[in-house]
């Protein structure tokens, strides 16, 4: 049986789409030349610099690359207003993204019958240039200064000098864009020298206590609910203040005191006033300064579903500590945690809060249940300790036998730490130049790209559930009353004799639902995580560790949560035929809650939905660019060799360079495995 081919009109748009890529990519290297030589008669401003007109050039030849590469795949035939550069660029970005979309499969159709094989194929092209397109307009919307010139205000650093100009050098020599973010991570983290501690736990679990109690001052707020989403960094040092970051971007700094608007519910009803983030300095009289305290969105709370929210917020981090209220145990939110970090080779430890609560006998059973329970889920021991801001001597004695020490090596497993993220990028980097130079064997590109458009897969029907369960919840209102009806029958029928609130019905109704999307969205969110990550093992043993450098290094916040707080007041009394004709009363009482709330209702739905769909999409693009960014070379390795910019013999000499340093040091032994 012949392979499916497209017909003639499908392959004519096909390549018309390609065309007009190609040709919206000269006018943007046009601009850039324009751009470099200034002229009289230049309509354009020269706000680029040439580093980074060098990494936009580098984007374009990417983008090239995969156009070439789409017009081999499928037979095509391809030849030869007053604006700064920046936005000239961002116009035609703008124009590439829509060819794109004409391009994908949907549209040829109107062409005729189109072979769901090669449909797949299609939209896997326009995906590919898709990102590389989203990469490039992302880096002229944020251009960071280029890196050789950091990497020379740095001066000297621990890291091997030679490593970190080998790796810039490589990286901008041959183009190798997809390395631009986990090499501006490295620089970060060695400009910033902060040792990072966070704090995971369940709502009332004790984490805002035990850091107060660790600061020595009643700094963040105790008692209220935390904000959701919203996590709040505490940075030891001088001087005091407090820094709110907004979603759209903006940063202001007010006093310590008014945390407290920013960071409960109290105060910031659903995060109504849109804080993406809080940063706290502070001095400290028992904690050295340079380290920065995390206090987390607690998990498994009414606004959050398990430990999946991790995806969403888990910090730049060097060591990680996760509280379990000692009157319960641990569950399955703690234990996804806790390999959540294993797995980003973050050291972490457990301590059991509120260790008052319990005699010493139960509270050492507790820490061997605990103990034995997480080496069996996790393969390896992990630290268990029991405290309490009741009874102080608890946290003064794990504060003295295990947080100073970990505090007093900080600048030690700081090096530590950016030494392995050095490490994984030279395995990368390495990888790329054995593709360069030719030495991937061919069944080893094919078995790579076959396994990164399976993963592309998982990525596309992650996004399509999410997006298909927002659209569920949206269109649910009438289930969602249909349910707070059969809570109002059941309540009378029990002999509530009083009026019900109606709107007390339908927020407990819809929060149910709300909290099952929520639960299936991050359902997904985790379990794509763990599809990539297996995914980036079967690439390349050391695409999965630096897959997760890259996932714990972004940044997507912003879980939303729905919010029936503003429904107008109905009360609903017992229907007086309820016991003879129950379908009738239940009738009434549907009737009565519609014409009460069903406008309200639909609205905040479909806000709700619209949010929930823009967090998971956010979500899996991040999922996305951390992946394509551990296993991008070997994507691009697929056509085959491709002759860099250097010479062979320096690429290779790159090459045996990397490879000696490739892996890094062994994981960090911040915090101490013990036996259980």
């Amino acid at each position: 049986m012949p392979p499916p081919e497209l017909n003639e009109g499908q392959r004519r748009s096909l390549s018309v789409g390609l065309h007009q890529i190609a040709g919206l990519l000269a006018e943007v290297e046009g601009t850039l030349t324009a751009a470099r030589n200034p002229s009289p008669f230049s309509r354009l401003a020269s706000d680029i610099s040439p580093a980074e007109a060098g990494v936009i050039r580098d984007y374009l030849a990417a983008i090239r690359r995969r156009l070439a590469a789409a017009a081999d795949r499928h037979d095509l035939d391809i030849c030869g207003l007053e604006l700064d550069a920046r936005r000239s660029i961002l116009a035609r970005t703008t124009g590439a993204w829509i060819a794109i979309e004409e391009s994908r499969s949907r549209r040829l159709r109107g062409y005729g019958a189109l072979d769901p094989s090669l449909a797949e194929e299609i939209d896997r092209t326009c995906d590919e240039l898709e990102r590389a397109v989203r990469e490039m307009e992302r880096f002229v919307l944020s251009p960071q200064q280029d890196f050789e010139a950091r990497l020379r205000r740095l001066g000297e650093t621990t890291i091997d000098a030679d490593l970190l100009g080998r790796l810039e050098r490589v990286i901008r020599e041959e183009g190798l864009v997809e390395f631009r973010r986990a090499f501006e991570a490295l620089l970060e983290r060695i400009e910033e020298r902060t040792f990072h501690v966070a704090v995971f736990g369940r709502v009332s679990s004790g984490k805002s206590s035990l850091l107060n109690t660790l600061l020595g001052q009643e700094l963040l707020p105790v008692g209220v609910t935390p904000v959701t989403a919203v996590p709040t960094r505490v940075r030891l040092g001088r001087p005091p203040g407090l820094s709110v970051r907004f979603a759209n971007g903006q940063t202001v700094s007010v006093p310590i005191e008014d945390l407290r608007l920013f960071a409960t519910e109290d105060e910031n009803p659903e995060n109504v006033k849109k804080v993406s983030r809080l940063d706290v300095v502070t001095p400290s009289r028992d904690l050295p300064d340079g380290i920065e305290l995390v206090d987390t969105p607690g998990i498994g709370s009414l606004a959050t579903s398990g430990a999946q929210e991790a995806l969403a917020y888990l910090p730049r981090t060097d060591a990680a500590l996760v509280l379990v209220d000692a009157s319960s145990s641990i569950g399955s939110d703690e234990v996804s945690l806790l390999r959540l970090f294993q797995d980003a080779a973050i050291p972490a430890e457990v301590l059991l809060s509120k260790a008052d609560l319990v005699d010493d006998e139960e509270r050492e059973k507790l820490r061997d249940y605990v103990s034995r329970t997480l080496a069996r889920e996790l393969g390896r021991a992990v630290p268990v300790h029991a405290v309490s801001t009741v009874k102080k001597g608890l946290v003064a004695v794990w504060s003295r036998e295990r947080l100073k020490p970990l505090f007093d090596r900080r600048t030690e497993l700081l090096e530590e730490s950016i030494r392995r993220m050095a490490g994984r990028l030279a395995e990368g980097v390495a990888a790329a130049l054995h593709v360069r130079l030719g030495r991937m064997p061919a069944v080893a590109r094919a078995a790579a790209v076959e396994e990164v458009r399976r993963a592309d897969e998982r990525i596309a029907a992650a996004r399509e559930a999410a997006q298909r369960e927002a659209e569920r919840l949206e269109a649910s209102w009438g289930d969602i009353l249909v349910a707070a009806t059969k809570e109002a029958v059941a309540r009378f029928r029990d002999g509530e004799a009083g009026p019900l609130a109606g709107e007390q019905l339908v927020r407990e109704a819809a929060e149910t639902s709300s909290a099952r999307l929520r639960k299936s969205v991050l359902s997904t969110m985790n379990e794509l995580q763990a599809a990539l990550s297996s995914s980036a093992r079967n690439v390349d043993a050391g695409s999965a560790e630096l897959f997760a450098a890259n996932r714990a290094s972004s940044d997507v916040a912003g879980l939303p949560i729905l919010d029936f707080s503003g429904l107008t007041s109905r009360s609903l009394r017992r229907p007086f035929f309820l016991g003879l004709f129950p379908s009738w009363a239940a009738r009434r009482l549907l009737a009565t809650l519609r014409d009460a709330f069903e406008r309200e209702e639909r609205e905040t739905l479909h806000s709700f939905g619209y949010r929930m769909r823009d967090f998971a999409l956010r979500a899996v693009e991040a999922l996305a660019a951390a992946y394509h960014g551990a296993v991008g070379p070997f994507v691009h390795g697929a056509e085959g060799p491709r002759t860099g910019r250097a010479a062979p013999d320096r690429l290779a000499e790159d090459l045996a360079y990397f490879e000696s340093v490739r892996g890094g040091p062994p994981r960090s032994a911040a915090i101490k495995e013990e036996d259980p």
